[in-house]
This record gives C-alpha cells, structure tokens and sequence, in this order.
C-alpha cells in the first residue's frame, strides 16, 4: 500500500495488535477460501479493474471493524 509509510512503527504496532498486517507491494498473500481440484485458489469472480482503495481508507475499516461496539446497539 503505497500511501502508507514503511516507518510508521506506532501503525504497525497498532494493526498487530488486531491482527492486521500490512502487505508490501508484490507480496504474495494466502487467503483463507477452499482450493479447486488443481491444489490452487482462483478468483470466483476476477476484478474488473485495476482500482483499489488506498491504504489509508483499509486501515480506516480496520479500525472502524475493531471498535468496540456500543452497548444495546446492534
């Protein structure tokens, strides 16, 4: 994720702490889905462009997803 700073040790800490990592550019990530009959995983369903949110706005979602909910909200 080009946008987020490879120094941010305060990030990193904080998305290790909720068990998030950052994927540098060219890593390859193992995704948690069954595999096909060839021993490998395919997309269901391949993207249809090239966009991708910023780094920023997933760590923005990580945060959001980690927060502790309010009590009595659903």
């Amino acid at each position: 994720m080009p946008d987020i700073p490879d120094d941010n040790l305060a990030l990193f800490g904080e998305l290790f702490r909720l068990n998030a990592s950052v994927a540098r550019l060219g890593a390859r990530i193992a995704l948690p889905s069954p595999i096909d009959r060839h021993g490998f995983r395919i997309w269901v369903q391949p993207p249809r462009n090239r966009y991708r949110p910023s780094g920023l706005a997933v760590i923005e979602a990580i945060r959001a997803c980690a927060r502790p909910r309010l009590r009595g909200s659903r």
